[in-house]
């Protein structure tokens, strides 16, 4: 399916007296470990937004490092069930909201499903969950990576009988989005089973950096440049190009996102859109540029947390 265009997002500006405080749990992005997003929680709890208590899952650098080599999200999937459940314990609520960053924002996608993952377990986050929030997700990338990537290796998903519902007229019957793409990975996988804001009382928010422009990769213009600011900012437009290149499969020149997420393939078909100029996929950048923990950016998307649908 064709990735949704640049939308408007709804006015961030909400009044928080008349709402109840909505507890909220983060989940890192790719081989991100729950420490980066420290400063992001103190900020979304100290707020006069009517968040609280904020959680980050226990998810570890280490914890990615299987999914480079074949094996599946079940440690990290197993993390956020586990940080949820005691998230609704602590805060008394009946169903949280959810804040994915990256591969996070997808991976929550997974986890609100009814149908068995790997293994056979069936998380049904759904039923705890009313808001999902992704940060610079890339919830439609095509994942061709310059070296490649080694295919999933998933037991007892339940996928060969989800294709026996299958026929020419199910909205799961799409040209990207197949069975065979999805069977060795799970990205393809949450796409095939639950397209768009899939679940039902569920409100969903894709939020993505711009202003980060890719360029072909080019080691000779590289090498002929000169020195100082324009070679770094051609650089980082290269590097910016190689990431955006393995989202979308085609030439990133003029292509516009966070840094690492197009923002074509961060809005997520039937989602609530919000697009921040000069926020970063992540901390630490060029000229120590915004990302979306940092404080003034925050608060710009923090408030669609407190409603649910």
């Amino acid at each position: 399916a064709s990735p949704p265009s640049r939308a408007a997002g709804r006015d961030a500006r909400r009044d928080p007296e008349t709402r109840e405080k909505k507890p909220a749990l983060i989940i890192p992005g790719f081989l991100s470990g729950f420490q980066k997003y420290e400063e992001m929680r103190r900020l979304l709890e100290s707020s006069t937004l009517g968040l609280g208590p904020i959680a980050i899952a226990p998810v570890t650098i280490a914890d990615w490092v299987p999914t480079l080599l074949g094996g599946d999200f079940r440690g990290i999937l197993d993390k956020v069930d586990g940080a949820a459940d005691e998230l609704r314990s602590r805060s008394k609520a009946r169903k949280i909201a959810i804040v994915g960053h990256s591969a996070g924002g997808w991976l929550a996608r997974t986890w609100l499903g009814r149908a068995p993952y790997s293994g056979g377990k069936r998380y049904r986050g759904v039923d705890r969950c009313d808001v999902l929030l992704t940060l610079g997700t890339p919830h439609y990338s095509l994942e061709a990576y310059p070296f490649g990537r080694i295919e999933e290796r998933r037991a007892g998903d339940g996928l060969d009988e989800d294709l026996a519902d299958v026929d020419a007229d199910d909205a799961r019957a799409d040209d990207t989005w197949t069975p065979e793409r999805a069977r060795g990975s799970t990205l393809a996988l949450t796409n095939f089973r639950y397209p768009g804001a899939f679940e039902r009382g569920v409100r969903y928010v894709s939020v993505c950096g711009a202003g980060e422009i890719g360029a072909d990769f080019d080691l000779l213009a590289l090498l002929r440049g000169g020195a100082g600011g324009a070679k770094k900012d051609a650089l980082r437009s290269m590097f910016a190009g190689v990431s955006y290149e393995a989202s979308t499969g085609s030439s990133p020149r003029g292509v516009d996102g966070d840094g690492v997420t197009p923002i074509a393939r961060a809005l997520l078909d039937g989602s609530e859109t919000l697009v921040l100029d000069g926020v970063a996929h992540q901390p630490g950048g060029e000229d120590d540029a915004p990302w979306y923990g940092s404080p003034g950016v925050v608060e710009k998307w923090a408030p669609l947390l407190g409603e649910s649908p």
